[in-house]
């Protein structure tokens, strides 16, 4: 359940747009004027979430480890399956593996001049 698709905002909108995007929806499933709808307290816990800084910070963060969580399975499930499919990467997480190994392959390098120096 993704809260901002909840409230049909986006992951950067600001707190002044959470609070309009809740009241107009209140507005339409409050239990008051729309006794059907039971959407209401969904988009109640929503706003509670988005609208406190801390609790939508651990909140993002926890939905970044889930779609990691997921892609992670899906990779493995493709493989079980025997399918080609590969997810794709996200290209901040391409290139911080790379910088990663531009690092270690400096700091060999680093190391292997010491020994030489050192002998």
């Amino acid at each position: 359940m993704n809260y901002y698709n909840i409230l049909g905002i986006q992951n950067t909108s600001s707190q002044e747009q959470i609070k309009i995007a809740f009241r107009n929806l209140a507005k339409m499933h409050h239990p008051d004027k729309n006794p059907q709808s039971v959407q209401f307290r969904i988009i109640s816990e929503a706003y509670r979430i988005l609208s406190n800084p801390q609790l939508r910070a651990r909140y993002d963060q926890s939905q970044q480890q889930y779609e990691k969580q997921l892609q992670i399975y899906k990779l493995i499930r493709n493989f079980i399956n025997g399918n080609g499919e590969i997810p794709l990467i996200h290209s901040k997480d391409l290139e911080s593996n790379q910088n990663e190994s531009k690092t270690l392959d400096i700091q060999e390098i680093q190391k292997k001049k010491i020994r030489k120096t050192q002998n």
